[in-house]
């Protein structure tokens, strides 16, 4: 008995993680009722006979010298999974959460060599969903996996359409039949009206994980003085340049880090609009009047650029009010891409979106991945991230993330001007929609019919994540594949787990293990084992990999991520 009662408190605690027994749980009291459900809901989760012939898998690097965090991938059985990080990071399970690291089987990755143009042909993966029909320039249909692990979504088909122009979002006549669409960024600009519940829509708002803000170049004079930086911070009026410039529900950013995500700092607050605090500074800093001051962004009249442009006439009047005179500078995308990164403007109009939803995103982008574009390396505010990503302990986190945010307003490498959200449609007949910052929850949307109708924006070509960028491929990819974590919808988005059932992290955020659900089964009948995660990884870190192909080879998120590759020339 006392075996039973312990094998019960596994499988609950196993399957309360998982979004069907949140849901199925609410209204069970029978201990019995519970263990019979947790054993038929989310499948049975006793461990399956593992192959006398199994021979786990391990891939490592000699040193991390290389410059990426992996040191090594290994299986430390056939549910056990174990990464080793040349580095910390806490945020590391949160990363995993990304589209690009789905899962897949071995074998199946052997046969097609890692090629996404093969691999999208033939389709193998663990989601709710299965593509039933792909036709170019034709129908696209999805139907509900009958092996899928997790609760079986609430339409047994999907059927996807297009938008004939991705580069804006849907008219009222583009919605016709639509049950939902995808997210876009919805300017409150321009002369588009945007279906609303008087046109039969719900506009649905996703937390916004995107940050417009004006980046300075320390190496250029002036903006090498703090006291300078300082006083264009107090001079920026971030509340009109967002409710008037940076789109529907956007939100002034009081620090880089959003509200509702870890690491903001509740007590924290941006420099207030000043113009005598920021002429004292100006003054200290010996500041020259005559001189002209460069502001460079991207503009674009005919699509989301045309913000910049707004939002740089904006700033430039505003400076101009306290006596610095500023000059503007239009560019192209390319060009604009190019002379910021060669270091040649000394302020310029940007935007980013973090990957993962966790402060540590907010900040490895400007510190690390860019931190060219600001000049000179900020060491100690690296030393604050280090800090920060250096312990699993979320209260002693939330302590060196409050010193981070501070530190970053103290030094002013940029101003966060805006949080901009997505939004997406769906029809006001239709229940169930939900949505966390980076996608809609497609699978529990109901319309009391057998088929859901969605709009995207564009089409993807190819349908294995590894190697894209295209935010649409992946809200597409993530019903047909599975992470080891994913994001929860609604009241539900954080972390939780997915086809990892647990997880756990070393004291100082170097060694992470992810114990793997049992009888997950691919598409093509095979079942999940830790050979595959590790296959998946390897297949995208080692440029060495047999399977290391991809679409175009580059693998940008993954780097984005987790740093330069294993074995790049």
């Amino acid at each position: 008995m006392k075996l039973i009662i312990e094998q019960i408190q596994r499988l609950k605690s196993q399957q309360s993680r998982c979004r069907m027994t949140k849901r199925i749980f609410q209204n069970l009291f029978s201990l019995a009722i519970m263990a019979a459900l947790l054993l038929t809901g989310c499948g049975t989760q006793s461990q399956p006979a593992v192959s006398s012939t199994y021979s786990p898998m391990r891939v490592s690097a000699e040193s991390c010298d290389y410059g990426g965090e992996f040191k090594t991938i290994e299986a430390v059985d056939a549910y056990t999974v174990r990464f080793t990080l040349c580095s910390a990071d806490a945020a590391f399970p949160a990363k995993l959460a990304s589209p690009v690291l789905a899962i897949q089987d071995k074998d199946f990755l052997d046969a097609h060599h890692g090629n996404s143009e093969s691999m999208t042909t033939t389709i193998n993966g663990t989601g709710p969903y299965r593509v039933l029909l792909n036709i170019p320039n034709s129908k696209f249909e999805l139907q509900a996996s009958k092996t899928y692990w997790g609760i079986p979504p609430t339409s047994q088909f999907i059927n996807l359409s297009f938008l004939p122009n991705a580069s804006f979002a849907p008219a009222l006549s583009d919605l016709n039949g639509i049950d939902a669409t995808g997210a876009y960024f919805l300017l409150n600009h321009s002369n588009n009206i945007y279906p609303g519940a008087n046109e039969g829509f719900n506009q649905v708002k996703l937390p916004p994980m995107k940050l417009f803000y004006l980046g300075f170049n320390d190496k250029i004079k002036p903006l090498d003085d703090i006291n300078v930086r300082q006083a264009i911070a107090m001079l920026i009026d971030r509340t009109y340049l967002t409710q008037q410039f940076l789109g529907l529900g956007a939100e002034p950013a009081g620090q880089m880090i959003p509200d509702g995500v870890t690491g903001n700092s509740t007590a924290l607050n941006w420099y207030d609009l000043s113009a005598k605090n920021a002429h004292d500074l100006l003054v200290k800093a010996g500041f020259d009047f005559n001189q002209v001051l460069t502001l460079a962004y991207f503009y674009n009249p005919l699509n989301e650029g045309s913000s910049n442009y707004y939002s740089a006439n904006a700033i430039k009047n505003e400076l101009e009010a306290a006596q610095v005179k500023v000059s503007l500078k239009g560019m192209g995308q390319d060009a604009f891409d190019k002379d910021i990164a060669d270091g040649n403007e000394m302020m310029f109009l940007n935007d980013f979106s973090a990957l993962y939803p966790d402060g540590a995103a907010f900040y490895h982008l400007p510190l690390v991945q860019q931190a060219s574009l600001f000049g000179n390396p900020y060491t100690q505010l690296l030393s604050d991230l280090e800090n920060v990503q250096s312990t699993t302990d979320s209260s002693e986190r939330q302590v060196q993330f409050d010193v981070l945010n501070q530190a970053f307003k103290d030094q002013v490498p940029l101003v966060p001007i805006g949080f901009i959200p997505q939004w997406s449609f769906v029809s006001i007949n239709d229940s169930g929609a939900a949505t966390n910052g980076f996608y809609d929850d497609f699978e529990t949307i109901s319309n009391q019919k057998e088929t859901l109708n969605v709009l995207m924006k564009d089409r993807s070509t190819f349908l294995w994540p590894a190697d894209e960028t295209d935010p649409d491929t992946f809200q597409l990819t993530r019903l047909l594949y599975d992470t080891l974590v994913t994001y929860g919808f609604g009241n539900e988005a954080t972390l939780q787990p997915s086809l990892a059932d647990s997880w756990t992290g070393s004291e100082d955020a170097k060694v992470w293990t992810f114990k793997l659900r049992y009888n997950v089964q691919f598409s093509n009948g095979a079942k999940l084992d830790a050979n595959d995660v590790v296959a998946s990884f390897a297949a995208i870190w080692d440029v060495n990999d047999s399977n290391h192909m991809g679409h175009t080879g580059d693998f940008t998120i993954f780097k984005e991520l987790f740093g330069p590759l294993l074995n790049a020339k």
